[in-house]
């Protein structure tokens, strides 16, 4: 995840929508580590770090920050959910509709209860950012949980197990850009994996 902010802010003309944002591994990984640690129960009395506030106000990447606040310049987030230490997910959150759409290439391996349980820290903790930290006149404070819906219409599947984690990231890319999934299938996945490891070599110094 950490690529697209760095691209997002590189060429930004190549996205037909500017009022988005990603949500990188570490961040979400702190919100699971502190929502089961400190507030699980009493989430509004939380003390909010920095850290948190930062990425709201799109500041947490120094070589990529946007400046960009989430609801008032932010429509969407995307990011990715490792579910049950097993399988990938990708995630867009509509800040307007309050809603999380779930992009999950193996659909069968997650009932849908499970995975409401599993983004239930993600259901609590946004919300609960944007009412602490945005504005009454811009936005309306409230710490209703965020829905989550399953995408399931036109959404390519990983029939030969083992790559969600391509799809997760593809789904974000297709998103963000504007485009559809055309190409994303079984066996593209080769080609795909190989033109992923030359991204992140380019953009972050690293392969997969």
């Amino acid at each position: 995840m950490t690529m697209f902010p760095r691209k997002f802010i590189r060429d930004p003309y190549k996205y037909t929508n500017h009022r988005i944002a990603f949500l990188d591994q570490v961040l979400i990984r702190k919100m699971k580590n502190d929502y089961n640690k400190h507030y699980s129960s009493d989430f509004k009395t939380y003390n909010w770090t920095g850290y948190y506030v930062n990425h709201l106000n799109g500041t947490s990447h120094t070589d990529a920050a946007t400046n960009n606040k989430w609801f008032i310049n932010v429509d969407h987030l995307y990011g990715c959910l490792f579910v049950n230490e097993n399988h990938w997910v990708a995630l867009d959150f509509n800040l307007k509709t309050n809603r999380i759409y779930v992009y999950d290439s193996i659909p069968t391996l997650v009932e849908e209860l499970e995975m409401v349980q599993q983004c239930m820290f993600l259901r609590k903790i946004i919300p609960t950012m944007l009412s602490e930290y945005i504005p009454e006149k811009d936005h309306k404070k409230s710490y209703a949980m965020l829905e989550v819906k399953r995408v399931t219409k036109k959404n390519p599947v990983n029939d030969d197990r083992g790559d969600c984690a391509i799809y997760a990231i593809k789904y974000i890319e297709c998103l963000a850009l504007g485009k559809s999934f055309d190409g994303l299938c079984d066996r593209n996945m080769q080609a795909l994996w190989i033109n992923l490891g030359v991204e992140m070599f380019d953009e972050l110094g690293e392969f997969v």
